[in-house]
Formats: structure tokens, C-alpha cells, sequence
């Protein structure tokens, strides 16, 4: 019943509360935040899904992301957003999110509540392909990274042949079954409109 699943989620805030002292949140756990924080926590647990959160400011989207991913045991990443971030950090810290997805196989998830213009290409492909224009390990790396995985290669595809093609594959397979992106918007104004008429994934 919902009453049973306000007091599990009031649980689970009170835990991530005592943890992350500095973060703490003092959600109004209302039907509707339940609903959205259940929807939310669907597609945190399904491989490969994402989510597109669509509110005015303030509405919690952030905080019941945060809230989803404590409840799930996902890594959680956000963007430290400053004047001098650009594409290039923006691929440094995909490369730590890729290691952590892929490498670590742990469910990892990141969290944009200003997605800036020219970041939009690179998450585009990221949701639809799993990788980064011009990539993000150089050859070398890869193959220290993929050799990793090969126990785990040996279990979940017996029946194909492990090469470094296979377990590259393989890696960035992991990672696309792992990475669980958000962003949240606002329909306030045009861009809302103008960045998902440009880039459907």
C-alpha cells in the first residue's frame, strides 16, 4: 500500500540523512513525490533506461534522483558546475562514469539539471550509441580495461569467442547497462523544445 511504501522511503531518507549530513533533505514525502520517486527508481533498476525529468525549478527532481539512486546502492555523479567546465572535463568525468559502469560493473548514475548546449551531442550519443565521439580510452587502455572483464566475459557470453574485439563490445555493453542518465528540465521557454526536436536520443 502507498502508507507501507512512504514509511519504507521515509527509511530510507532518514538513512541517506544521517549519512550525507552536508546533503541532507528534508523531502514533503506527498502521493505525487512518491509516485515520481517510484517511476524514477523503475527505470534506475532497469538496464539500460534513462530518464528525461520535466518540471519547473523546484520541484524535485533533483532531490528524489538523489533519493532513487541512495535506494538502489547507485553510484551517484552531478556535475560541479563552473564557469571554466567545458567538453573536455565533461569527457573526464565520463571516463571515471565509464570505469565505474563498465569496468566495475556498478550501477552508476548521473544527474544534469542544467544541461548546457554544447554538452548535448556528447550525452546524445551516450544514450544512444554508449560511446563518445572520438572516444574516451585511447587503444592501449582499453585493452587493460577489457582484460579485466574477461571472467565476466567467460560467464555471460559463453558461446562467443573472446577477442579484444568481443570484450571491447562487451565493455561498452556493460556500460550502457549500467550508466543511468537524468536530466531534468524545465518547459519553461523554447529550448526545452528546440534541444528535443535536435536531439531525439
Amino acid at each position: 500500500t502507498l502508507a507501507e511504501i512512504r514509511d519504507r522511503v521515509t527509511t530510507f531518507l532518514r538513512k541517506y540523512n544521517e549519512e550525507n549530513p552536508r546533503q541532507k533533505m528534508d523531502l514533503v514525502l506527498f502521493e505525487d513525490a512518491i509516485r515520481h520517486l517510484l517511476s524514477i527508481n523503475r527505470l534506475m533498476e532497469i538496464p539500460r533506461s534513462s530518464g528525461l525529468l520535466v518540471g519547473v525549478g523546484g520541484s524535485g527532481k533533483r532531490s528524489l534522483t538523489l533519493l532513487s539512486a541512495y535506494i538502489s546502492g547507485a553510484a551517484m555523479f552531478q556535475i560541479a558546475h563552473s564557469e571554466g567546465y567545458g567538453i573536455s572535463q565533461l569527457k573526464k568525468d565520463l571516463r571515471s562514469l565509464f570505469l565505474s559502469a563498465g569496468q566495475q560493473r556498478r550501477p552508476t548514475c548521473f544527474l544534469f539539471w542544467q544541461l548546457e548546449s554544447n554538452f548535448v551531442e556528447v550525452i546524445d550519443s551516450v544514450l544512444r550509441t554508449g560511446t563518445v565521439p572520438g572516444g574516451l580510452f585511447d587503444p592501449d587502455e582499453l585493452r587493460s580495461i577489457t582484460a579485466e572483464l574477461s571472467p565476466h566475459f567467460a560467464i555471460d557470453c559463453p558461446d562467443v569467442v573472446e577477442n579484444a574485439y568481443n570484450l571491447e563490445k562487451y565493455f561498452y555493453a556493460t556500460v550502457r547497462n549500467n550508466l543511468h542518465i537524468f536530466i531534468c528540465m524545465s518547459p519553461v521557454g523554447s529550448r526545452f523544445r528546440e534541444l528535443g526536436r535536435d536531439f531525439a536520443g
